[in-house]
């Protein structure tokens, strides 16, 4: 009874989502009530339920976005309102130094490696992301444990008391979205939304963040996608 409420409730949401950010609502709230009733389980470390968009979250490019700019990307959203959202690829780390790219930087936080790719807009913008289990008064909080520093007197400001290196990701640019344009490429299909965590943002091989994530939300959708076709039937 469960799986055929849960497929039906999938078969409303999907109807109604090409009417714009009002379907896009519904199928957020939708599948919402799906996931809460949603008893199965995903690998051990990984929360069950998926999140809503909103800051602090993760998108996963999903295997057929072909955009050179985002092909197997994970992002995480730094800040999404009104004037739209916007995010740093966590996944693209450059063989290039922070000392060689950016050398007074290096003078101020000694301690930086490799520059990371955020995304394609401003890319002569830099962006810091932290991992500190204390808060930095100085720097904006994306989700627990993460904190975001992107302006010169935050540079300044920050101190580093006893921030490891590895808990450090430097960024060149960043992705950004009009309002609405996300919500419409998630409509798509072109995305998948995923819970954040310091485990994943700041994995010590990034190159393997897609390849972990995309097998479990792709787990995820495989199953929700068969009770749709399951109750097709009635």
């Amino acid at each position: 009874m469960l799986t055929w409420l849960k497929g039906k409730l999938l078969i409303i949401a999907r109807s109604m989502s090409g009417t714009g950010l009002l379907g896009f609502t519904l199928l957020c709230a939708l599948t919402h009530s799906i996931n809460a009733a949603d008893q199965d389980t995903v690998p051990s470390g990984h929360p069950m339920h998926n999140p809503g968009l909103a800051e602090g979250v993760l998108l996963i490019a999903g295997k057929k976005l072909n955009d050179p700019n985002f092909e197997k990307t994970v992002i995480l959203i730094t800040e999404f309102d009104s004037k739209g959202t916007a995010g740093l690829v966590i996944n693209r780390r450059t063989k290039i130094p922070v000392a060689e790219a950016l050398p007074e930087l290096q003078k101020m936080i000694p301690i930086l490696d490799h520059l990371y790719i955020g995304g394609p807009v401003a890319v002569n913008n830099i962006n810091l992301l932290i991992k500190s289990e204390t808060s930095l008064a100085t720097a904006k909080q994306v989700t627990n444990g993460i904190y975001l520093i992107n302006t010169l007197a935050q540079f300044n400001q920050l101190v580093l008391d006893d921030i490891k290196p590895e808990n450090f990701r430097l960024f060149s640019g960043f992705a950004g979205w009009a309002p609405g344009q996300l919500e419409s490429e998630l409509i798509r299909g072109d995305w998948y939304l995923w819970h954040a965590s310091t485990e994943t943002v700041f994995n010590p091989v990034p190159e393997n963040i897609w390849h972990e994530l995309i097998q479990i939300v792709s787990a995820k959708w495989v199953k929700l996608r068969g009770a749709v076709l399951w109750t097709s039937y009635y």
